[in-house]
């Protein structure tokens, strides 16, 4: 079934993904903060990074994550 044409268009737009490539003594947590504007964004983090990371605190030097973009 189509939209009526007088029904409200959502435009769901994906974010754009960057990566960076872990340092030694890089954390999820600091990371969070740094690329995404806060530590609450860990788990986050951490679930848009699930086929690399297999914990949070499985951060190795070199892996690279994947996080969202800001506009």
């Amino acid at each position: 079934a189509s939209p009526s044409p007088d029904s409200p268009t959502v435009a769901v737009s994906t974010p754009t993904m960057q990566t960076y490539r872990v340092r030694s003594g890089d954390t999820l947590s600091e990371l969070a903060q740094k690329l995404m504007g806060t530590a609450k964004a860990t788990d986050r983090l951490w679930a848009l990074n699930r086929s690399t990371l297999d914990s949070p605190d499985a951060l190795q030097p070199g892996m690279e994550l994947r996080y969202p973009a800001t506009p």
